[in-house]
């Protein structure tokens, strides 16, 4: 198994949960009607797409304040 093959099968089963949500989405929309839709639903994948930084507590201090000086 190469690197990318891993890759591959984690964005694919990310893929997988999202459009599964998607689906459990527009099913609990259907029910309820005056809650959301599948345009609210489809308006978050921009979102959790953007890279995001790291996490505030995995850089000593210290390193911060060097980087941001540098």
């Amino acid at each position: 198994m190469n690197w990318w093959d891993a890759v591959l099968a984690i964005a694919g089963g990310l893929v997988l949960v999202y459009a599964v949500l998607l689906v459990l989405l527009a099913s609990y929309a259907r029910r309820h009607p005056e809650t959301t839709g599948m345009k609210e639903g489809l308006r978050l994948l921009p979102d959790l797409l953007q890279p995001r930084g790291m996490p505030a507590g995995a850089v000593p201090w210290g390193m911060v304040m060097r980087l941001r000086r540098g």
